[in-house]
């Protein structure tokens, strides 16, 4: 079952049968300091949630620090069986400059949510390099990435992979992860209070509201960002319609709902009907 994580010290903790069939890396200086790393367990948290959700047979993530090196990744390959030694080669998956998180740093896709077959050119390298060194043992059917930032010279790529015979993810899968993307940035954002962080709050008082900004800004103001079409839909968002009933009242697909219903809190700075609603009140 190979499972690999890199924390924020960069030092490398494997749980994974060795040829031998026992275990390695498990000695209690590396367990301890991946329990305090607060960038592996906000990686590792997010992908134990999200997974499940997506059904992917592989999933990991990389975060992108100017400050840490190797930048601190989780690989979770435990649904495949991989043959023994195998996860030799797994581990350094994330941090190889021709993978998948290779070829989206060198896009520099962040905040997107995306299929990596859609972003490839002719310019990127052969596509089995983009899973290697899952691809010998197994054909990668589908992936989704997910990309979000987290402040200045910081930013999480995750990637969920179907494997075998599984099918495509379907558009369902694709939405939940447009829709969980705020969420998913929250959650890393609030593992991000580093000591130094939540001292220098503490001292000034300041409470932790990642959305402070948008709160300080005059709802005329941010109504402003929006289009005639979104304001529509952000009237009907405050009297507790559901996509459907919008995209039946406006005549168009609830995809098309859903996308305005995005770019909303996108420009707004929210992540949530709640937080829009705290913002507008309710109609």
């Amino acid at each position: 079952m190979p499972f690999a994580i890199y924390g924020a010290d960069g030092i490398k903790f494997r749980s994974n049968p060795d040829f031998n069939g026992e275990t390695v890396g498990t000695d209690d200086v590396t367990i301890f300091a991946q329990l305090n790393s607060w960038q592996f367990t906000g990686l590792y948290h997010v992908l134990g949630v999200i997974s499940p959700v997506m059904r992917a047979q592989v999933s990991a993530a990389r975060c992108f620090d100017e400050l840490t090196q190797p930048n601190p990744c989780v690989v979770d390959a435990r649904q495949l069986e991989l043959p023994s030694g195998a996860h030799v080669a797994l581990q350094d998956w994330p941090l190889q400059d021709e993978s998948v998180f290779g070829l989206v740093q060198r896009k520099q896709l962040t905040d997107h949510v995306f299929r990596p077959r859609e972003i490839m050119d002719e310019m990127t390298f052969a596509r089995q390099r983009l899973y290697h060194p899952i691809e010998p043992f197994t054909k990668v059917v589908d992936s989704i990435c997910i990309t979000v930032t987290q402040g200045t010279g910081l930013w999480t790529i995750f990637t969920f992979l179907r494997c075998g015979h599984e099918p495509y993810f379907t558009d369902e899968h694709f939405q939940a992860a447009e829709r969980y993307q705020p969420a998913i940035r929250n959650a890393l954002m609030h593992n991000n209070q580093a000591p130094t962080r939540q001292a220098e709050n503490a001292a000034n008082k300041t409470p932790t509201n990642f959305y402070s900004p948008t709160m300080q800004v005059p709802p005329s103001d941010l109504l402003a960002k929006l289009t005639r079409t979104e304001r529509r839909v952000l009237e009907m968002l405050r009297s507790n319609a559901t996509e459907k009933k919008i995209a039946d009242s406006m005549h168009r697909s609830p995809h098309t709902i859903h996308v305005h219903v995005k770019n909303i809190y996108r420009k707004l700075g929210i992540g949530s009907r709640k937080q829009l609603q705290d913002l507008f009140g309710s109609a």
